[in-house]
């Protein structure tokens, strides 16, 4: 029989294994997304608070000091500043507590609760979870209720909402279960029919009409409707007596088959259906992915391949030469690659024996897809198309979702236009002499050689009278008394915009696109100006948002490029402040009797707004360069518009015969005189408030 001493002490050893068994949570990253920090602090302590119960941790100063340890440096960093944090576990958990969960402003957290929507393809459990996490926060008096009711108005099905409406006792753990057999039944008639989506389409196109120009060869297998007993087989049109004699498609040939006697778009023997115009009309492109529901791209870079198309229209499918074989292929100018699907690669082997694929180990992605696409192999094949020929490397993918040709064999092939010529010329100008430098950067600071500083002044005074050369005497007087009004980029003064994210919505880092080899110096220029007027700078330290960059030509000239950042992802979780903008009934109103207009336009309006420093890493863009944030407000941002309406509305408070929209301000005045006035009052204000024009585009004394 053992000793009770001895069971005792094998106890605490079998304790004592258990516990190194266990692995304590990671450390709390204090220097993260501030939104979520209240959030991300309460599910650590929790996780926290397993690993010392499960660690059978049960003295007090031990616990304080794991708690420490555990924690990370950062936050032992932080608690040393914090004052009265005792010697025990209590007291150091609390402060740290008040330092992470700063107080709660209720109505925010409402409004929060209330902006949620479910996702798309998020499930009934996952949608619900979400609205009952965000309401510990929100001190309802019935959160049930409230999660009930914000479902109820959120949900995407207007037929199930109705059935909701009906029922008289709707609680919510009925309408759960009402929800729940809803999506279990939707999943069970799709698979029951057949209808899946994870067929792997490579950017299909939909062309807008149904002409039978467009009845091209697809590849989806089709399976014709049953024809009507009043249809003519050959046309389409209504079969009356005689119709046979009369037919329009006598003696045609057919488009899709080559066959004499009947139209396209009742063909027999082709492969796709004949499509509806209005469907057509609503889609112009689908991208590429494995299922149908939205997934997020994983956090991490990749150099992988990558294919997208623009979001256009007219894109089209043309017809190509590809070893001899005609292939219908879609022109995607943002794809790096040229890609097959397996029927049109059959095609090609049946003229073509010779032809082999050779085994890849490259990973191609669809535009915002997380699954490669499933490749069979590579070969190396000759292109042709209107005259022009060349040997391009295609990767065969398996299925039947239509083939793509990327942006360089276009090029080549003289399909795609990419001015190189141009962009070469612009490569050897130099960068002070380069109207673009001029147009981002129109003046100097004088911080350089007094040398530098005139040849600035005299390069605005020169711009400034050809550009406002026109403009009459008193005008010119007026803005004579502002010269600095033309000084480069302004910056509000006394102004930082803080941008508000959902920290529901769940962070992520996207992949870089690549930059064409002959647009890189572009960019990279592009990079350096805005580092050197202080609108951007590098990113440093993890960042849990990452955009991609998008490089487009500017409309008048292709010399120059625009460089944005692509915030479709980000925007999902950006709070819109949902700020007015006048419209042009109430600036009509306002003007009413007025007879003199000015227009005056910002130079790069947006830029002068200065973003608070926790508001940028959501701006933060990768590029070829590196990763780098915005510091100023940046374009493509979903409440950007309001927040520089409201921004630029209230440094002009207070004038009169002035409104702006955006970064367009209109004055105004019933005499000249008072429309001088006006005028010069506004300019005064602009440069109290550090605000720029571009002289350039704005226009004066308009009747």
């Amino acid at each position: 029989m053992l000793n009770p001493n001895e069971e005792e002490v094998n106890t605490e050893e079998i304790s004592m294994a258990t516990t190194l068994d266990l692995k304590p949570p990671p450390p709390f990253d204090a220097e993260g997304d501030n939104s979520s920090l209240a959030q991300r602090w309460k599910e650590w302590r929790e996780r926290f608070n397993m690993y010392t119960v499960a660690a059978n941790i049960k003295d007090d100063a031990q616990k304080r000091a794991v708690l420490l340890y555990v924690a990370g440096p950062s936050v032992h960093k932080i608690f040393k500043t914090l004052q009265d944090t005792g010697t025990d576990f209590k007291t150091a958990l609390e402060k740290l507590d008040e330092y992470f969960q700063p107080q709660k402003k209720v109505i925010y957290e409402r409004y929060v609760f209330k902006q949620t929507h479910p996702t798309p393809g998020e499930s009934v459990d996952s949608y619900i979870t979400r609205l009952r996490t965000l309401a510990e926060t929100c001190e309802f008096e019935s959160a049930e209720n409230e999660i009930r009711d914000q479902f109820v108005m959120t949900c995407s099905s207007h037929g199930f909402r109705t059935k909701l409406l009906r029922e008289t006792d709707l609680t919510l753990v009925k309408l759960i279960t009402m929800a729940r057999a809803k999506e279990l039944a939707e999943k069970q008639a799709s698979n029951i029919s057949g209808h899946n989506n994870s067929r792997n389409n490579v950017n299909r196109v939909k062309d807008e009409g149904n002409d039978e120009a467009k009845d091209k060869v697809r590849h989806a297998k089709y399976v014709p409707k049953p024809h009507k007993q009043n249809q003519c087989r050959n046309c389409g049109n209504e079969f009356k007596q005689g119709h046979k004699d009369v037919c329009p498609a006598k003696g045609k040939t057919c488009r899709a088959c080559g066959k004499l006697n009947h139209f396209a778009r009742v063909c027999r023997s082709r492969k796709n259906p004949p499509k509806d115009s209005k469907k057509d009309s609503r889609e112009s492109v689908r991208v590429a992915q494995q299922q149908q529901t939205q997934k997020q791209s994983p956090p991490n870079s990749s150099d992988d391949e990558y294919t997208f198309a623009v979001s256009s229209s007219k894109i089209t499918n043309i017809q190509i030469q590809i070893n001899g074989t005609p292939i219908a292929v879609i022109i995607d100018s943002g794809a790096t690659t040229n890609i097959l699907d397996s029927e049109a690669f059959a095609c090609i082997r049946k003229r073509n024996k010779h032809v082999q694929l050779e085994p890849t180990q490259t990973n191609i992605y669809a535009y915002n897809a997380v699954q490669p696409l499933p490749l069979l192999g590579k070969c190396r094949l000759a292109v042709e198309s209107n005259g022009k020929r060349t040997i391009s490397t295609f990767y065969v993918v398996n299925g039947k979702a239509g083939s793509l040709l990327g942006s360089e064999t276009a090029a080549e092939l003289g399909i795609l236009k990419i001015k190189v010529n141009e962009v070469s010329k612009f490569h050897s100008m130099k960068t002070t002499g380069s109207r673009g430098r001029n147009e981002i950067n129109t003046g100097s600071h004088s911080n350089g050689s007094d040398a530098n500083s005139q040849s600035d002044s005299g390069n605005r005074e020169i711009r400034d009278r050809n550009s406002l050369k026109n403009i009459d005497i008193n005008t010119q007087k007026i803005l004579d008394k502002f010269p600095e009004l033309s000084d480069g980029i302004g910056c509000l003064q006394n102004y930082e915009q803080s941008l508000h994210v959902d920290r529901t919505v769940t962070p992520i880092a996207q992949r870089p696109r690549r930059v064409p080899f002959h647009l890189r110096k572009q960019v990279s220029d592009k990079l350096e100006e805005l580092q050197s007027l202080d609108i951007i700078e590098p990113a440093e330290g993890p960042t849990s948002w990452v955009s991609p960059i998008v490089v487009a030509p500017k409309p008048h000239n292709s010399d120059e490029i625009r460089l944005c950042g692509d915030y479709r992802r980000p925007n999902q979780a950006l709070l819109r402040e949902r700020h007015p903008i006048p419209t042009v009934d109430e600036l009509m109103e306002e003007m009413s009797g007025a007879v003199v207009f000015s227009k005056l336009d910002l130079k790069a309006g947006y830029h002068q707004i200065v973003l608070e420093d926790n508001s940028r890493n959501i701006t933060t863009f990768c590029t070829h360069k590196g990763l780098f944030r915005y510091k100023r407000l940046p374009f493509g941002l979903s409440c950007a518009s309001e927040v520089f309406q409201n921004a630029i509305q209230q440094a002009l408070q207070g004038l009169h015969g002035v409104r702006n929209i955006a970064d367009d301000i209109i004055v105004w005045g019933k005499t000249q005189t008072q429309h001088d006035k006006n005028l010069e009052a506004l300019l005064q204000r602009l440069v109290v408030k550090k605000l720029t024009l571009n002289l350039e585009k704005c226009k004066f004394n308009q009747p």
